[in-house]
């Protein structure tokens, strides 16, 4: 009689982890190593799990939307637009082709403007919404129609066909000169054109004057990154657990289950994939002392109550993703106590 392959949540459970608290750039070894000390966790499944190296390093959104079976073209963004649209805005379809025109703040700075994005101020959903409409009602003769996500700090912009651009998210930017991270390819002239549009518009406007007078940064400018139409995921998760809009996006793509709490016990069978945000903003806060606090959050509150259910025999695997590898934990893995490897952290962007 003929074998018949288990189903995905037939067979005994995975839980891989993806967190941006991983994919942060460089610190001294001896401080990443320190913050390790607090992530006991996450020490533990380096030390004693199997190594899968990449052939070559990628970001976040990289290693995320590999997960989801999803790499971007050549010289074309990740479609991160179109997959936070399907969180953040009602009625989208999942072939659209869209731009995030996220609101920021340039500043300028001896002869140079550096980025700052919505992390780093404060931006009500009614200046948003004022902001945007000022914007529509000015360059609607040129199409431009923004909307505003969930959140006051992500703008979207639906366009007919991927744009010929590559782009770079703000979050990478942040407090950096824009010139090296402005839009790159055959239509960058054209979109940064627009964007100077936009900026005549802001400056203009009498929400700014206001913020300006409250002695609050403007928001004087937006950035176009993330751009294109998402294909179908083609990836075998059984539930994805995540609190960022980008992988609940993908995982409603893919018509797949999505949790934004991780469950109260560790799931059974299946494939789970969990993305919390732990770190999604540590460029915000301090150096050494963000990364530690967020790789103990990550370790507290996701891999601890996994690696209970893998030493209680309810869970098979324990895998964690990183810039450069992945590292599986498996039961048997738990006696490999001679094993004493660290990664290194991830290389500068």
């Amino acid at each position: 009689m003929p074998s018949v392959a288990a189903k995905p949540s037939e067979l005994p459970a995975e839980a891989h982890v993806l967190a941006p608290a991983l994919f942060e750039p460089a610190s001294p070894d001896r401080s990443y190593h320190e913050a390790l000390g607090a992530a006991p966790a996450l020490r533990l499944v380096f030390m004693r799990g199997s190594e899968d190296r990449r052939a070559a390093p990628v970001d976040f959104h990289g290693a995320l939307f590999g997960l989801f079976g999803i790499a971007a073209a050549k010289d074309a963004d990740l479609p991160v637009a179109a997959a936070t649209a399907l969180f953040d805005l009602p009625n989208v379809s999942a072939g659209g082709t869209w731009l995030r025109a996220d609101p920021v703040h340039l500043r300028p700075d001896m002869g140079k403007l550096l980025l700052f994005d919505a992390a780093a101020f404060e931006l009500t959903m009614e200046e948003a919404v004022r902001l945007t409409g000022e914007i529509n009602a000015a360059l609607a003769v040129e199409g431009i129609r923004l909307l505003v996500g969930r959140d006051p700090g992500r703008w979207y912009l639906s366009v007919g066909a991927p744009p010929a651009i590559k782009t770079v998210a703000p979050r990478a930017v942040r407090g950096h000169h824009i010139d090296p991270f402005l839009p790159r390819g055959a239509e960058a002239r054209s979109w940064q054109r627009l964007a100077n549009d936009v900026q005549m518009v802001l400056h203009r406007s009498p929400v700014n004057a206001a913020r300006e007078a409250r002695g609050e940064p403007a928001v004087n400018s937006v950035w176009f990154w993330g751009s294109g139409a998402l294909p179908r995921p083609d990836a075998a998760w059984t539930t994805v657990v995540t609190d960022i809009p980008v992988a609940a996006g993908l995982a409603a793509a893919g018509r797949l289950p999505c949790m934004e709490a991780p469950p109260l016990h560790p799931p059974a069978t299946g494939r789970w994939l969990y993305v919390p945000a732990a770190g999604l903003d540590a460029p915000e806060r301090d150096g050494h002392g963000a990364q530690q606090g967020s790789m103990q959050v990550l370790d507290s509150a996701c891999l601890a109550p996994l690696l209970a259910g893998l030493r209680s025999g309810s869970l098979a695997a324990v895998a964690v993703h990183l810039p450069h590898a992945s590292y599986t934990l498996r039961r048997g893995d738990l006696w490999r106590f001679w094993r004493r490897r660290l990664p290194r952290p991830a290389p500068p962007a």
